[in-house]
Protein backbone atom coordinates (compact mmCIF):
# COMPACT_ATOMS: atom_id res chain seq x y z
CA UNK A 1 0.00 0.00 0.00
CA UNK A 2 1.08 3.52 -0.99
CA UNK A 3 2.26 5.51 2.22
CA UNK A 4 0.27 8.31 2.45
CA UNK A 5 1.51 11.93 1.91
CA UNK A 6 0.80 14.28 4.45
CA UNK A 7 0.73 18.13 3.16
CA UNK A 8 1.82 21.15 4.54
CA UNK A 9 -2.34 22.33 5.42
CA UNK A 10 -2.23 18.76 7.79
CA UNK A 11 -2.56 19.84 11.16
CA UNK A 12 0.23 18.09 12.38
CA UNK A 13 2.97 18.82 9.78
CA UNK A 14 1.68 22.70 10.14
CA UNK A 15 2.10 22.65 13.59
CA UNK A 16 5.28 20.60 14.12
CA UNK A 17 6.58 23.27 11.54
CA UNK A 18 5.48 26.86 12.31
CA UNK A 19 5.52 25.97 16.34
CA UNK A 20 8.88 25.40 16.13
CA UNK A 21 11.59 27.72 17.27
CA UNK A 22 14.05 27.49 14.47
CA UNK A 23 11.30 28.05 12.07
CA UNK A 24 10.40 31.61 13.45
CA UNK A 25 11.18 32.99 10.51
CA UNK A 26 9.17 30.98 8.39
CA UNK A 27 6.46 32.08 10.81
CA UNK A 28 6.93 35.29 10.10
CA UNK A 29 7.59 35.22 6.08
CA UNK A 30 3.70 33.17 6.58
CA UNK A 31 2.22 36.26 8.73
CA UNK A 32 4.14 38.66 6.17
CA UNK A 33 2.14 37.31 3.36
CA UNK A 34 -1.09 37.25 4.84
CA UNK A 35 -1.46 40.91 6.13
CA UNK A 36 0.97 42.25 3.39
CA UNK A 37 3.01 44.24 6.20
CA UNK A 38 6.50 43.65 7.88
CA UNK A 39 6.00 42.60 11.20
CA UNK A 40 8.55 41.35 14.47
CA UNK A 41 7.01 38.39 16.28
CA UNK A 42 7.41 38.90 20.20
CA UNK A 43 6.20 35.55 21.22
CA UNK A 44 4.36 32.47 19.73
CA UNK A 45 1.47 32.33 23.00
CA UNK A 46 0.02 29.87 24.34
CA UNK A 47 -2.80 28.25 22.46
CA UNK A 48 -5.55 27.03 24.47
CA UNK A 49 -8.59 29.03 24.61
CA UNK A 50 -9.60 29.85 28.81
CA UNK A 51 -12.54 27.58 29.48
CA UNK A 52 -15.74 29.18 30.70
CA UNK A 53 -15.85 26.39 33.24
CA UNK A 54 -14.58 22.70 34.70
CA UNK A 55 -17.06 21.06 32.47
CA UNK A 56 -15.82 22.64 28.89
CA UNK A 57 -13.51 21.31 26.47
CA UNK A 58 -10.61 23.23 26.27
CA UNK A 59 -10.33 24.89 22.22
CA UNK A 60 -7.09 24.39 20.79
CA UNK A 61 -6.21 27.63 18.16
CA UNK A 62 -3.28 26.54 15.30
CA UNK A 63 -1.00 29.06 15.91
CA UNK A 64 -1.37 32.31 18.29
CA UNK A 65 1.17 35.14 17.86
CA UNK A 66 1.82 38.21 19.84
CA UNK A 67 3.64 40.81 17.24
CA UNK A 68 4.28 44.46 16.81
CA UNK A 69 1.10 44.19 14.78
CA UNK A 70 -1.40 42.86 17.81
CA UNK A 71 -2.27 39.14 18.46
CA UNK A 72 -2.49 37.30 15.65
CA UNK A 73 -4.30 34.13 15.24
CA UNK A 74 -3.54 31.69 12.32
CA UNK A 75 -6.04 28.94 11.50
CA UNK A 76 -6.08 26.29 9.36
CA UNK A 77 -9.19 24.83 7.36
CA UNK A 78 -9.73 21.75 5.51
CA UNK A 79 -13.54 22.61 4.45
CA UNK A 80 -15.50 25.89 3.62
CA UNK A 81 -18.60 26.19 5.58
CA UNK A 82 -20.29 29.15 7.15
CA UNK A 83 -20.61 27.47 10.49
CA UNK A 84 -16.56 27.44 10.33
CA UNK A 85 -17.24 31.20 9.99
CA UNK A 86 -18.63 31.12 13.20
CA UNK A 87 -16.39 28.58 15.02
CA UNK A 88 -13.46 30.61 13.66
CA UNK A 89 -14.72 33.77 14.86
CA UNK A 90 -15.81 32.84 17.88
CA UNK A 91 -11.99 32.06 18.66
CA UNK A 92 -11.19 35.74 17.98
CA UNK A 93 -13.69 37.22 19.66
CA UNK A 94 -12.91 35.19 22.75
CA UNK A 95 -8.90 36.78 22.79
CA UNK A 96 -10.61 40.06 22.15
CA UNK A 97 -13.39 39.90 24.91
CA UNK A 98 -10.85 39.17 27.28
CA UNK A 99 -7.65 41.31 26.58
CA UNK A 100 -9.09 44.69 28.86
CA UNK A 101 -7.96 43.65 32.01
CA UNK A 102 -9.83 44.96 35.40
CA UNK A 103 -8.41 48.34 35.75
CA UNK A 104 -7.52 48.42 32.19
CA UNK A 105 -9.09 50.63 28.87
CA UNK A 106 -10.45 50.10 25.92
CA UNK A 107 -8.73 53.06 24.39
CA UNK A 108 -5.57 50.54 25.01
CA UNK A 109 -6.83 47.95 23.37
CA UNK A 110 -4.31 45.99 21.09
CA UNK A 111 -5.17 44.98 17.46
CA UNK A 112 -6.68 41.77 16.72
CA UNK A 113 -5.46 39.39 13.31
CA UNK A 114 -7.14 36.05 12.54
CA UNK A 115 -5.74 34.58 9.00
CA UNK A 116 -8.04 31.90 8.37
CA UNK A 117 -6.16 29.52 5.38
CA UNK A 118 -8.71 27.50 4.14
CA UNK A 119 -8.60 24.59 1.64
CA UNK A 120 -11.57 24.53 -0.38
CA UNK A 121 -12.85 21.32 -2.42
CA UNK A 122 -14.91 22.59 -5.10
CA UNK A 123 -16.57 19.78 -5.32
CA UNK A 124 -17.67 19.71 -2.13
CA UNK A 125 -17.03 22.79 -0.21
CA UNK A 126 -18.54 26.41 -0.86
CA UNK A 127 -16.08 27.98 -2.90
CA UNK A 128 -13.92 31.21 -1.84
CA UNK A 129 -12.78 33.62 -3.45
CA UNK A 130 -8.59 33.77 -3.49
CA UNK A 131 -8.26 36.80 -0.66
CA UNK A 132 -11.20 38.05 1.47
CA UNK A 133 -10.79 41.15 4.17
CA UNK A 134 -13.29 41.18 6.75
CA UNK A 135 -14.02 44.31 8.96
CA UNK A 136 -16.63 44.89 11.31
CA UNK A 137 -18.28 47.96 9.27
CA UNK A 138 -21.90 50.26 8.39
CA UNK A 139 -22.78 48.50 5.76
CA UNK A 140 -23.68 51.60 3.99
CA UNK A 141 -21.12 54.21 4.86
CA UNK A 142 -18.42 52.02 5.24
CA UNK A 143 -17.19 53.23 8.04
CA UNK A 144 -15.35 50.96 10.75
CA UNK A 145 -17.57 49.91 14.06
CA UNK A 146 -14.64 49.16 15.47
CA UNK A 147 -10.88 49.51 14.03
CA UNK A 148 -8.54 46.98 15.89
CA UNK A 149 -9.85 43.73 14.49
CA UNK A 150 -9.54 42.60 10.78
CA UNK A 151 -10.23 39.03 9.75
CA UNK A 152 -8.22 37.30 6.48
CA UNK A 153 -9.20 34.64 4.74
CA UNK A 154 -7.26 32.78 1.90
CA UNK A 155 -8.03 29.98 -0.57
CA UNK A 156 -4.94 27.84 -0.67
CA UNK A 157 -6.09 25.52 -3.35
CA UNK A 158 -6.44 28.99 -5.41
CA UNK A 159 -2.65 30.16 -4.21
CA UNK A 160 -1.68 27.24 -5.40
CA UNK A 161 -3.14 27.70 -8.81
CA UNK A 162 -1.86 31.06 -9.32
CA UNK A 163 1.93 30.11 -8.50
CA UNK A 164 1.96 28.19 -11.52
CA UNK A 165 -0.30 31.54 -13.24
CA UNK A 166 2.86 33.26 -12.39
CA UNK A 167 1.87 35.02 -8.95
CA UNK A 168 5.12 34.71 -6.67
CA UNK A 169 2.80 36.94 -4.18
CA UNK A 170 2.35 34.49 -1.31
CA UNK A 171 5.06 31.82 -1.68
CA UNK A 172 5.14 29.58 1.71
CA UNK A 173 0.98 29.68 1.54
CA UNK A 174 1.25 28.19 -2.14
CA UNK A 175 3.45 25.30 -0.48
CA UNK A 176 0.61 24.06 1.83
CA UNK A 177 -1.47 22.73 -0.68
CA UNK A 178 1.46 20.75 -2.42
CA UNK A 179 1.95 17.82 -2.84
CA UNK A 180 5.82 16.05 -2.90
CA UNK A 181 5.60 15.77 -6.58
CA UNK A 182 4.61 19.60 -7.10
CA UNK A 183 7.49 20.45 -4.55
CA UNK A 184 9.77 20.33 -7.64
CA UNK A 185 7.92 22.66 -9.34
CA UNK A 186 7.33 25.24 -6.59
CA UNK A 187 9.67 27.61 -5.11
CA UNK A 188 12.58 26.26 -6.24
CA UNK A 189 15.57 28.17 -5.64
CA UNK A 190 14.18 30.33 -3.10
CA UNK A 191 15.84 29.00 0.18
CA UNK A 192 13.12 29.51 2.93
CA UNK A 193 10.58 27.47 0.87
CA UNK A 194 13.16 24.68 -0.24
CA UNK A 195 13.66 24.33 3.80
CA UNK A 196 9.69 24.58 4.75
CA UNK A 197 9.37 21.69 1.78
CA UNK A 198 12.56 19.46 3.71
CA UNK A 199 11.22 20.23 6.98
CA UNK A 200 7.89 18.37 4.74
CA UNK A 201 9.77 15.50 3.89
CA UNK A 202 11.15 14.89 6.70
CA UNK A 203 8.31 15.12 9.31
CA UNK A 204 6.83 12.39 6.33
CA UNK A 205 9.32 10.64 7.18
CA UNK A 206 9.47 10.54 11.09
CA UNK A 207 6.31 9.59 10.71
CA UNK A 208 6.84 6.19 9.42
CA UNK A 209 3.65 3.97 9.31
CA UNK A 210 1.82 5.66 12.05
CA UNK A 211 -1.34 6.80 10.72
CA UNK A 212 -3.36 9.66 12.32
CA UNK A 213 -6.84 11.40 10.95
CA UNK A 214 -5.54 14.37 8.40
CA UNK A 215 -7.70 17.63 7.91
CA UNK A 216 -8.65 16.01 4.98
CA UNK A 217 -10.20 12.89 6.60
CA UNK A 218 -11.52 15.01 9.08
CA UNK A 219 -13.14 17.71 6.29
CA UNK A 220 -15.06 14.16 4.44
CA UNK A 221 -16.22 13.42 8.01
CA UNK A 222 -17.69 16.65 8.63
CA UNK A 223 -18.88 17.59 5.23
CA UNK A 224 -21.08 14.67 5.40
CA UNK A 225 -22.04 15.36 8.53
CA UNK A 226 -23.40 18.48 7.69
CA UNK A 227 -24.56 16.91 4.94
CA UNK A 228 -26.53 14.42 6.76
CA UNK A 229 -27.90 16.69 9.24
CA UNK A 230 -29.36 19.35 6.50
CA UNK A 231 -31.21 15.96 5.00
CA UNK A 232 -32.56 14.27 8.22
CA UNK A 233 -33.17 17.89 9.35
CA UNK A 234 -35.63 18.07 5.69
CA UNK A 235 -36.73 14.79 6.58
CA UNK A 236 -37.93 15.78 9.79
CA UNK A 237 -39.62 19.37 8.75
CA UNK A 238 -43.34 17.73 8.40
CA UNK A 239 -42.98 15.14 11.38
CA UNK A 240 -41.68 18.42 13.36
CA UNK A 241 -44.32 20.46 11.97
CA UNK A 242 -47.48 18.19 12.91
CA UNK A 243 -45.54 17.56 16.44
CA UNK A 244 -45.33 21.43 17.26
CA UNK A 245 -49.54 21.35 16.51
CA UNK A 246 -49.64 18.49 18.69
CA UNK A 247 -48.05 20.21 21.42
CA UNK A 248 -49.70 23.24 20.73
CA UNK A 249 -53.00 21.34 20.81
CA UNK A 250 -52.21 19.43 23.87
CA UNK A 251 -50.79 22.61 25.79
CA UNK A 252 -53.71 23.99 24.92
CA UNK A 253 -55.97 21.57 25.93
CA UNK A 254 -54.07 20.91 29.07
CA UNK A 255 -54.05 24.97 30.04
CA UNK A 256 -58.19 24.72 29.40
CA UNK A 257 -58.32 21.90 31.59
CA UNK A 258 -56.48 23.25 34.70
CA UNK A 259 -58.05 26.50 34.24
CA UNK A 260 -61.67 24.92 34.45
CA UNK A 261 -60.30 23.18 37.38
CA UNK A 262 -58.96 26.36 39.45
CA UNK A 263 -62.03 28.05 38.59
CA UNK A 264 -63.81 25.27 40.03
CA UNK A 265 -61.76 25.15 42.98
CA UNK A 266 -61.90 28.60 43.84
CA UNK A 267 -65.90 28.38 43.07
CA UNK A 268 -66.00 25.69 45.87
CA UNK A 269 -64.39 27.53 48.38
CA UNK A 270 -66.37 30.82 47.90
CA UNK A 271 -69.38 28.94 48.32
CA UNK A 272 -68.33 27.14 51.55
CA UNK A 273 -67.61 30.16 52.96
CA UNK A 274 -71.78 31.69 52.25
CA UNK A 275 -70.78 33.70 49.32
CA UNK A 276 -73.58 34.76 47.16
CA UNK A 277 -73.59 32.33 43.80
CA UNK A 278 -74.73 35.08 41.52
CA UNK A 279 -71.38 37.07 42.86
CA UNK A 280 -69.30 33.43 42.32
CA UNK A 281 -70.48 33.30 38.91
CA UNK A 282 -69.44 36.99 38.20
CA UNK A 283 -65.78 36.31 39.31
CA UNK A 284 -65.14 32.95 37.83
CA UNK A 285 -67.16 33.27 34.70
CA UNK A 286 -68.95 29.81 36.29
CA UNK A 287 -72.86 29.16 34.79
CA UNK A 288 -75.20 29.42 38.67
CA UNK A 289 -75.90 25.67 37.26
CA UNK A 290 -72.15 24.73 37.13
CA UNK A 291 -72.06 26.37 40.69
CA UNK A 292 -74.68 24.29 41.90
CA UNK A 293 -73.79 20.81 41.15
CA UNK A 294 -70.12 21.53 42.96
Amino acid sequence: MKKKFYKGRSDIIFKGIFLKDSNRDMLKRLIEESINKKVEILEVKASELPKGNVYEKGKILDVLVASDEGEINIEVNSYSDEDLHKRNASYIFERYSSSVPVGGSYADMKNFIQINLTYVDKEKGKDLEMISEYHLEEIHRHEDYINNLTIYEYNVSKIKDEWYNGDRTHGIMALLDADANEFETIGTGDEMMDRFKKEVKHMNSQLGDVQFRDPDEDAEIIFNTILDNKKKKAARQGREEGLKEGRAEGLAEGLAEGQIQTKNHVARKMKLKGIDIDMIADITGLSLDEINDL
